[in-house]
C-alpha cells in the first residue's frame, strides 16, 4: 500500500489474475481476516515492485495499481 500522507485511503498493487482468497492473519482480538487473491501479491513479487517504487520513484509500467483514494 502507498500512502500520501495521513488520512490517505491509498493505492495498492493488484493480481488481476488472483482467484478467491488467501488467508490473512489472526487480529489481537482474535478475528481472522482473509483477502482476495486479487488484492494480494507474492512476497518476491513485491520485494521487487518495492525496490523499483525506491528506486525510479514510480511503479513500474506494467504493474496493476487500484486507487483507493
Amino acid at each position: 500500500m502507498l500512502l500520501k500522507g495521513v488520512g490517505d485511503a491509498g493505492e495498492h498493487v493488484r493480481d488481476p489474475a488472483g482467484e478467491g482468497e488467501s488467508p490473512g492473519f489472526v487480529m489481537d482480538n482474535g478475528q481472522v481476516d482473509t483477502f482476495p487473491d486479487v488484492d494480494t501479491i507474492p512476497l518476491r513479487k513485491a520485494q521487487h515492485l518495492l525496490l523499483a517504487l525506491v528506486t525510479r520513484g514510480k511503479w513500474p509500467p506494467d504493474t496493476a495499481v487500484s486507487v483507493d483514494r
